[in-house]
């Protein structure tokens, strides 16, 4: 069976169709002027599709201030490690050098000191060590409270953050 009849093609413009073709042929017309259609009723309005977009970048935005905010708690830790460990640090290191400089001049025989001078010095020093302590027991106290409260604002972003994922989530729908 031949759909397009070829008879009178010399005198015709267009070629003739077979009877049994046309409703084939009406079928697939009908099929593809009706694909728009349902594809159009997949996607959603164009409306509705700008509220849940405003919402999503609405949402972005949040969890980059969170961010940003996270960033901004690690630079006030650093400073607060920085604000007090390198005074204390300067301090250590001042002891180190002291204690090298009395264990060089009372032990040594080549310098042989006054042992009232050595017991006077090792007093001094004494007292810088403890001067020492009690600032690094006063650095732990702080810090012990300080690390509590960076580590309540950094649980407290982690859950907005976690929430604000699974807002976004929900809006994005299933992939």
């Amino acid at each position: 069976m031949r759909l397009f009849g070829m008879k009178k093609a010399a005198r015709e413009p267009w070629p003739s169709i077979c009877r049994l073709a046309c409703p084939v042929l009406l079928a697939l017309l009908c099929l593809l002027m009706s694909a728009p259609d349902t594809a159009a009723q997949r996607k959603p309005a164009p409306a509705a599709a700008t509220q849940p977009s405003g919402e999503l970048s609405r949402l972005k935005q949040e969890k980059d201030e969170i961010r940003t905010a996270r960033l901004k708690l690690f630079q006030e830790q650093s400073n607060f490690h920085g604000e007090y460990y390198k005074p204390l640090d300067r301090l250590r290191k001042q002891l180190d050098m002291q204690q090298a400089d009395l264990y060089e001049e009372c032990s040594g025989e080549k310098y042989g000191k006054n042992p009232q001078y050595c017991i006077k010095e090792m007093g001094r020093f004494n007292d810088d060590v403890r001067y020492f302590n009690e600032r690094l027991d006063d650095l732990k106290t702080r810090f012990a409270s300080q690390q509590a409260q960076f580590q309540t604002k950094s649980d407290d972003l982690d859950r907005k953050e976690r929430e604000i994922d699974r807002k976004i989530s929900s809006l994005q729908g299933p992939r």
